[in-house]
């Protein structure tokens, strides 16, 4: 079954997730992702927030903050009393070997549907939660991504396509106040994962 809203997670024994701090005093700091943040599933499963809670990097006057995802770096769910169906060191084994491999192919490297879901995830960290960013700061973000605020730069496809995805929100906008550019970014970033997700399965003839 998929993950319930809110499931904890936490990183796979001998995965790299790391907490990059920069500080004010212009030091770089890293720390171990699991020992400083908390990992749960959004509201589906296409998605993870990672918490950082400001007192555990307080002491170090920190001026900002990202995190670097290791290679096959894997989540896994933290056991809950309820569950009636643990995960068995064997089927451990299968996820964070060749699942996770055949993954990479559909994820990690998802040619350019990955290339834009990266973009999308970018300009949706960056654009506020709740609020609506005033136009002048929607268009300054999508020109940070499309810069390669990330250091990678992205196929002529994928900007594109990145690009006809924001003009289809900035639409969205003009017609209903609900929603706001993030909230229209994160439902068609969870449309695109969802379709990856299930292409995914498919190949390791799950259904």
């Amino acid at each position: 079954m998929p993950p319930v809203a809110r499931r904890a997670y936490t990183p796979a024994p001998g995965n790299e997730i790391t907490l990059i701090v920069e500080t004010q005093d212009g030091r770089t700091v890293r720390l171990p992702g699991g020992d400083h943040m908390s990992f749960n599933v959004r509201l589906d499963f296409t998605s993870i927030l990672a918490k950082l809670p400001q007192s555990k990097i307080a002491h170090l006057a920190p001026k900002r903050v990202s995190i670097h995802i290791a290679p096959l770096a894997t989540l896994l769910p933290v056991p809950q009393p309820s569950d009636l169906d643990r995960h068995s060191p064997d089927e451990l084994k299968l996820v964070l070997g060749p699942y996770r491999k055949t993954g990479t192919q559909f994820f990690d490297e998802g040619g350019e549907t990955g290339e834009t879901v990266s973009m999308m995830t970018q300009m949706i960290n960056r654009l506020p939660r709740l609020a609506r960013a005033p136009e002048t700061a929607r268009t300054g973000t999508l020109q940070t991504v499309l810069n390669g605020a990330d250091g990678q730069a992205s196929s002529a496809g994928a900007r594109a396509r990145f690009q006809g995805i924001v003009e289809g929100c900035e639409n969205m906008l003009e017609t209903t106040k609900r929603m706001n550019m993030r909230a229209c970014l994160t439902y068609r970033h969870d449309v695109m994962q969802t379709e990856t997700n299930r292409a995914f399965w498919k190949a390791r003839g799950g259904v």
